[in-house]
């Protein structure tokens, strides 16, 4: 509830805790809308891209009236990103793979699907898996039940998201598996494979049988579907699958051709996502939707468009599958998937150099250790993992390297939308000259101090860094009890809380 503009002032009669959707657009928008505020929006118009001219110090926003599909070039001072990071759908495209090479006979779907009129036939009666644990998971899960459901198994890797949580679900139809999907077997049978974390190597791995001394690294499942560069054909031997791999695949950043990492950076690389195999925010596109500099830039990389669109390292997937045989859960009769796998900022119209990244190199000191406090009895020394959750590039509303863009964006927390007010205040603050713009070494001071002060917090801790979040979790699961219940932490009576 906005605190300028009250459910009292726009319903004119008390409203009951929970509104509807419908009801919170209408109250959204008419406190938005005060004073004329929305009167130069360009509504039913795409933006197409969006550059910073040096020359002219403006940005050029080129834009599509989807009326009459004529093109718009124009040219500002300030660029303020306020679309959000919920873009696109972020698809497992390592289930994908999965489903289209076993041939899964029932419905494969992205959680954003679920508004689509037929979800009701694709979960009334029918077996469902939903791939993830947080909050889309839990809502889903919910809704399957409402709509007649047979049974829901939520596969998780981690156990830590919101569903996971619940610990009553209605008519025990919802059954949370700690696994996820490894084959398809008969086209409805879906097998499931036990993960654990890994502090050594930082990524989940298999939970391997007793009889069995193999480790086999979860992130290789998720590399069947990454779109590697691909030039130089190797052969499998144990199933004879052809398999790409790239004649760049042992370099490092600094290691590449200058006309190579030139290509590389049009597509979305940087040092740290290529010297750490990454996926850039291009990853998710098909071939059509590069700009032709793009595809230019991908070809001297040597990708073709089938290559790109169509993945051809998914081939290599028989010999992973018959390494992991231990500690897997059979799922029988299942009728459909939905990913609950979240989204991807769509930031494909903005210049790669005004993208911010979602995560951070650890820039802590080599020797850095976390303060003591109330858990380090508990937990002891936890080393920091090499990359860390945190914004990379921004310092508050501003885009370091280019201060005049500016990200407007709820930052993952329970009041967006006073967070998103008050970010907006401040921007608009910047763009009058009410507060002076600080230089970019202040904000790499204060980007710095954030990310050192977050770190000696356990639990902001717990959220920017997947090391600790991973090992606490383990000694939780191990010497507390389930998720750590008998931990003081979650005994809300205890004086430490």
């Amino acid at each position: 509830e906005f605190y300028d503009y009250t459910f009292m002032d726009h319903f004119k009669q008390p409203t009951s805790m929970f509104i509807t959707r419908k009801d919170n657009l209408s109250y959204i928008t008419a406190r938005n809308s005060a004073d004329g505020a929305l009167d130069g929006v360009k509504y039913n118009h795409t933006i197409l891209s969006v550059k910073f001219i040096e020359e002219m110090e403006k940005f050029e926003v080129v834009v599509k009236n989807n009326i009459d599909s004529t093109v718009l070039t124009s040219h500002f001072d300030r660029c303020i990103w306020a679309m959000g990071f919920n873009g696109t759908p972020k698809r497992a495209k390592a289930i994908d793979t999965l489903c289209d090479r076993d041939g899964f006979k029932g419905k494969l779907i992205h959680s954003v699907q679920s508004g689509q009129p037929d979800f009701e036939d694709h979960v009334k009666g029918k077996r469902v898996v939903l791939i993830g644990d947080n909050l889309s998971a839990e809502d889903l899960a919910y809704r399957c039940v409402k709509l007649g459901v047979e049974a829901v198994y939520v596969c998780t890797r981690s156990g830590m998201g919101q569903a996971s949580n619940v610990e009553t679900w209605p008519s025990q139809k919802v059954e949370i598996i700690g696994a996820l999907p490894l084959q398809i077997i008969n086209g409805t049978d879906v097998e499931c494979q036990r993960y654990t974390w890994d502090t050594e190597s930082e990524k989940y791995v298999v939970v391997a049988g007793e009889d069995s001394e193999e480790i086999f690294e979860q992130d290789k499942l998720h590399r069947l579907q990454k779109k590697h560069l691909k030039r130089e054909k190797v052969v499998v031997s144990e199933n004879n699958s052809n398999c790409w791999t790239s004649v760049y695949d042992e370099y490092d950043w600094d290691d590449l051709p200058t006309r190579t990492k030139a290509a590389a950076k049009l597509i979305g690389y940087s040092k740290r996502i290529w010297n750490n195999d990454g996926d850039t925010a291009y990853s998710e596109f098909d071939w059509d939707e590069l700009t032709g500099e793009q595809q230019d830039a991908a070809k001297l990389l040597g990708y073709t468009k089938d290559q790109w669109d169509t993945d051809e390292e998914s081939s290599c997937s028989s010999s992973v599958v018959s390494s992991v045989k231990s500690s897997t859960i059979l799922l029988e009769d299942i009728n459909t998937i939905i990913m609950c796998t979240g989204y991807n900022p769509n930031l494909g119209v903005l210049s790669s150099d005004l993208r911010i990244e979602m995560q951070t190199d650890n820039i802590l000191p080599g020797n850095w250790k976390m303060s003591n406090n109330l858990l380090s009895a508990d937990f002891g020394d936890i080393s920091p993992a090499r990359v860390l959750k945190f914004m990379s590039g921004t310092c508050g509303v501003h885009l370091i390297s280019n201060p005049r863009m500016m990200y407007v964006q709820s930052w993952d927390t329970d009041i967006p939308l006073f967070e998103i007010d008050v970010y907006a205040y401040v921007a608009l603050a910047y763009c009058c000259g009410d507060i002076e713009t600080p230089s970019q070494d202040e904000m790499y001071k204060r980007c710095k101090k954030v990310i050192n002060d977050s770190m000696d917090n356990p639990y902001h801790r717990y959220e920017a860094d997947p090391a600790y979040n991973a090992q606490i979790c383990q000694i939780f699961e191990r010497d507390y009890g389930h998720k750590g219940e008998d931990h003081w932490l979650n005994d809300s009576h205890d004086e430490r809380n």
